[in-house]
């Protein structure tokens, strides 16, 4: 919505809906129908009245001062709608009073009726308390006058005339009363009809916004997945790889052996690369943390490492989710120990307690500072702890990484079976105990 739009409802919540400049002449609305018709009916008579006694010079005064009064109702429409503010309500009733005295000195027979403009106008202005002021003040100063006028006739015609003035004023407030309520609810739906389109454009707002944000998400996911799956599958071929190199003239068959590892972990990349494109596409298979890691670990064996892996508990309580959150931490984990550790023994402990899940890696590598984040070379942003603790975030576990040179590295990753709030990433430096 532009700032003209929201100037134009502004407008349309303070004064009521605007009229257009091209047809203000023409009555549009209840409100000014009935006095447009009253002094239409003052005129006419008025006029008959003044031609029949020929008083042809008060002609034009007449003429004027109901003209003024339609005047002041098209030119108060016009410039402020369906709400007047107070202070100007207050001068167009007195100049409404200046034209209706001017027009009842003239012809007194008929134009006291348009007195009951102001019982009606102190309605639409001010509220009801202020329309049965106005109108019980007119009703008395009426009748007051009726009775102690000497120039008042005291027929039955006159006291008929007078009490269906009367009855008249109090129709006049009625309706005037009607036609405000009517007023202050059609303002109220449009303000609503407003609000709901408003909120309606901010619904697709943040639906956009939530379509971005879920895209940027997926692609986080994607690039954990291929840090996670692929890069330690590309390691583990590259280890096999450089070993047959090592081994090829002292011992062909354990180079064979190394190419043939080798083959059946590209070949199990390439199955989880077809597995997680499959499970983008439809519901996910059953899967196994526990049969994994203990791949993982067997990997690990055949490249020379001692590798000790148990497990106890039933993993079938937890969600696929976190089956693959403690899979992928202990994929990324055992990646790194293979990269950097430089370790010759590690330990896997994977427990599945009634309400939380807990994964321990253990190496008697080298270690390193866990307080000090170590420098990026450019384009070589450290994805795979950050990884870590984003997948543990996402359903509000808690991932601790405790080393120090020369002392190994111990990682726990903590899982509860009914994620609660989402834990920070802590890291603890052992040399500083």
């Amino acid at each position: 919505m532009d700032v003209e739009q929201l100037q134009t409802t502004s407008v349309k919540k303070k004064h009521g809906p605007m009229p257009s400049r091209v047809g203000w002449l023409i009555p549009t609305n209840p409100y000014t129908w009935s006095t447009s018709f009253l002094y239409l009916f003052e005129l006419g008579f008025g006029l008959f009245w003044l031609i029949t006694i020929a008083a042809w010079w008060l002609l034009p005064i007449f003429i004027v001062a109901i003209l003024a009064l339609f005047l002041i109702d098209r030119i108060e429409y016009l410039r402020y709608g369906e709400k007047t503010p107070e202070r100007i309500a207050v001068l167009l009733l007195i100049l409404r009073f200046v034209c209706v005295e001017m027009a009842i000195l003239i012809a007194p027979s008929l134009t006291p009726i348009l007195y009951l403009l102001f019982p009606f106008r102190a309605m639409l202005y001010f509220g009801r308390k202020a329309a049965y002021a106005m109108a019980a003040l007119i009703v008395t100063a009426y009748f007051a006058s009726f009775w102690l006028d000497p120039r008042m006739n005291h027929d039955n015609i006159s006291v008929i005339f007078a009490f269906i003035f009367c009855v008249a004023c109090i129709l006049s407030v009625s309706m005037a009363h009607t036609m405000s309520l009517e007023r202050e609810s059609r303002m109220r739906t449009e303000a609503l009809l407003d609000e709901v389109q408003r909120s309606h454009q901010q619904l697709r707002i943040y639906a956009q916004q939530v379509a971005a944000l879920a895209t940027m998400e997926e692609r986080n996911r994607v690039a954990r997945d291929i840090h996670d799956s692929l890069g330690h599958s590309l390691i583990a071929i590259n280890l096999q790889l450089e070993k047959a190199l090592v081994y090829h003239d002292a011992h062909p068959q354990e180079a064979l052996q190394s190419v043939g590892d080798a083959r059946i972990v590209a070949k199990t990349a390439l199955q989880d690369v077809r597995r997680s494109v499959h499970a983008l596409r439809t519901e996910a298979e059953h899967f196994s943390c526990i049969h994994e890691v203990a791949s993982l670990s067997e990997q690990l064996t055949k490249n020379g490492l001692s590798v000790d892996f148990t497990h106890e508990g039933d993993e079938s309580r937890f969600s696929r989710q976190t089956l693959m959150t403690l899979y992928r931490i202990a994929q990324e984990g055992l990646t790194n120990v293979q990269k950097h550790a430089h370790a010759s023994h590690i330990q896997v402990h994977l427990h599945f307690a009634t309400e939380q899940a807990r994964l321990h890696i253990v190496d008697d590598g080298i270690g390193f500072d866990a307080t000090t984040p170590k420098k990026q070379q450019p384009g070589q942003e450290s994805y795979g702890l950050r990884g870590m603790q984003e997948r543990l975030t996402l359903l509000g576990g808690t991932f601790q990484l405790i080393s120090a040179p020369g002392q190994g590295t111990r990682l726990t990753a903590l899982v509860k079976r009914h994620p609660d709030i989402p834990a920070p990433f802590e890291a603890v430096d052992t040399s500083r105990k």
